[in-house]
């Protein structure tokens, strides 16, 4: 809220030399406005009785222990300026858009490297099959070889022994 007041003192010349000077009055009324609307339950109530404000002022006593006596306080103006915790619930939104972006980017960027690593492995094991494919003849190969050599061996030896039975005979 934007308000405009119109402060009316009155000087005090016994009272000027070493006490609070107007900055401090100004200061201290500033403060006391700030908490009297911060006081309303809303901007409307500070909207329908402006005079609220100018009764919490001249009730706090801005004027003890200074040079100058408070004579009226008069709103001049009130306007509904800019709503600073919308502003500021806006900016912590487009700041979380923003955290959770990056993070899902991340995300995005991690599972891409799994997939390469993925992509990698599975051709390390084709290659690991294309070897061992490639050791499959030869093995046949020796295999086979020793099989003829088996069946040779277990042929000779079931002649002899067909042989020592005929002998036995």
């Amino acid at each position: 809220m934007i308000v405009r007041v119109h402060v009316t003192v009155l000087t005090n010349l016994l009272h000027l030399i070493g006490v609070a000077t107007d900055a401090t009055l100004i200061a201290r009324v500033v403060q006391c406005i700030v908490a009297a609307i911060g006081a309303c339950e809303n901007y409307r109530q500070a909207l329908a009785d402006p005079a609220l404000i100018s009764r919490h002022v001249a009730a706090k006593g801005l004027d003890s222990q200074t040079a100058f006596a408070i004579v009226s306080i008069d709103i001049a103006d009130i306007d509904v300026g800019e709503n600073v915790g919308a502003r500021l619930k806006i900016g912590q939104a487009e700041a979380d858009i923003r955290i959770s972006r990056a993070a899902a980017e991340s995300r995005r960027t991690l599972a891409l490297a799994q997939q390469q690593e993925m992509v990698a492995m599975v051709r390390q094991q084709e290659a690991l099959l294309i070897e061992a494919e490639a050791l499959i003849p030869p093995a046949l190969a020796e295999s086979f070889g020793r099989s003829l050599q088996w069946s040779s061996l277990k042929m000779s030896s079931n002649d002899t022994a067909v042989r020592l039975w005929r002998t036995a005979d």
